[in-house]
């Protein structure tokens, strides 16, 4: 079964596409190992909790769809959870609509205690459609580079291809399939198929079940 990794960041903006960091202390466990290698993962914004308290941090929470490079065991469908820093320290607005696809990139973040300056050191989150960099342009990259040890440690796992797909999904072997949308909503139901059409479907986040309990998440782009 597929676990579920949260990766705390605390960030002080999440405006402009740049969220500065600036942790009062040394990151530590896999935090400190994504700070001390170049990593990039692709999200889906999910939802913010916002605080009533404008001290208080205001908390983004986003989905794995892909990862890049040293991501180690972190795997698609995994979540990361994004902290905006108190507005005392930097503003704390979210400007992400539910789905949009971006690009989290920590790469060459470096940490010193008592960081202040978030023009050196900062957390890159891009918008990966209205920065330009959007789903097509990276997935050969995400091809070519993705590290999914997850996939390798399930061999009965059945794979999903291409993912994001925007006509049809192609499965590793014929199987029975339910598919929902992020609500739990069934959008569809399939017999000993080994292609999905997928092409009426609305952009977003799905997952798709099999019948041995086992899922999966794709995008439609």
């Amino acid at each position: 079964m597929k676990k579920i990794i949260l990766l705390t960041i605390l960030t002080t903006s999440f405006l402009s596409g740049i969220s500065c960091s600036c942790l009062p202390d040394q990151p530590t466990g896999f935090y400190e190992n994504l700070t001390n290698q170049s990593s990039t993962c692709v999200v889906v914004f999910d939802y913010v909790d916002y605080t009533s308290d404008p001290n208080e941090p205001q908390i983004g929470y986003f989905k794995i769809i892909n990862a890049l490079n040293n991501m180690g065991d972190y795997s698609n469908g995994d979540s990361i959870i994004v902290y905006g820093g108190a507005s005392h320290l930097c503003q704390s607005n979210v400007d992400f609509a539910q789905n949009d696809t971006l690009i989290l990139n920590l790469n060459g973040v470096s940490y010193t205690p008592q960081l202040s300056n978030c023009i050196t050191s900062y957390l890159q989150v891009q918008n990966g459609v209205n920065n330009g960099e959007s789903i097509d342009e990276i997935t050969s990259r995400i091809n070519l580079n993705i590290v999914n040890t997850f996939e390798l440690n399930q061999n009965n796992v059945i794979q999903l291809y291409p993912n994001p797909a925007t006509n049809n999904i192609t499965l590793g072997k014929p199987a029975n399939v339910k598919i929902s949308d992020l609500l739990g909503n069934q959008v569809g139901n399939y017999t000993n198929v080994s292609t999905v059409d997928i092409t009426g479907y609305s952009k977003g986040l799905y997952i798709i079940k099999f019948d041995d309990g086992t899922s999966q998440r794709f995008v439609k782009k």
